[in-house]
């Protein structure tokens, strides 16, 4: 039930990120709310790619990094309590290590 809030929150945020990133594109290229410019014309226009598309590349590469740590580090014994969310990932790491996935 956590994995679903903790989805459920980073899904929220990456609309407001790109959000954020389309209004910043938009205001660049000098285009008014008038102009009725869609969207993906504006991507396209720019050539960039959405900012939230980014982030979760980064973060997984961070994931990866971290799930190839060996345990007994001790980064995780001060982490844990983390909003939660980071409790959830280290179950996640300790879930693929048991199959070896990674």
């Amino acid at each position: 039930m956590s994995l679903l809030l903790v989805a459920a929150s980073i899904l929220k945020a990456n609309v407001k990120i790109d959000a954020l990133d389309q209004w910043c594109l938009r205001k660049l290229l000098g285009i008014k709310l008038y102009h009725h410019v869609r969207n993906d014309e504006v991507r396209r226009t720019t050539g960039q790619p959405r900012l939230s598309a980014i982030v979760q590349a980064r973060r997984l590469s961070l994931f990866r990094h971290i799930a190839r740590m060996p345990d007994e580090t001790g980064w995780m014994d001060g982490w844990l309590g983390f909003n939660g969310i980071l409790s959830t990932q280290v179950a996640a790491i300790s879930c693929l290590r048991k199959f070896k996935v990674c």
